[in-house]
């Protein structure tokens, strides 16, 4: 099983976009691409994918020799691009690729 889950995680975290930070950073913004997940990213599937990471490394699944360098980058990428769906009502976009549809954010 554990093979099973570091096997998932390295596959998922190999398939992200980046972005530049609109905030006019030059931190990057990490999302799943759409090709793996056949259907828009969301700001869910970023939160499941910390998750996935934060637990594993927590419980040993993945350590420090998975460079743990990368990984730290690709969760501060991940967590930069959630908060990037934050708009100024408090409320959060939930699709990386979609305008500020009245269907396409969560209340804060």
């Amino acid at each position: 099983l554990r093979d099973g889950i570091k096997c998932t995680l390295l596959y998922y975290t190999s398939n992200l976009n980046s972005v530049n930070d609109e905030m006019g950073g030059s931190a990057q913004i990490l999302h799943l691409k759409e090709k793996i997940l056949m259907e828009p990213p969301t700001i869910a599937h970023s939160a499941l994918l910390l998750l996935g990471i934060c637990d594993s490394f927590r419980s040993c699944i993945l350590d420090r020799d998975d460079d743990g360098t990368q990984l730290q980058s690709i969760v501060d990428g991940l967590v930069r691009g959630i908060l990037s769906k934050q708009l100024k009502n408090g409320a959060f976009g939930i699709e990386f690729c979609s305008s500020n549809d009245s269907d396409s954010y969560l209340q804060g």
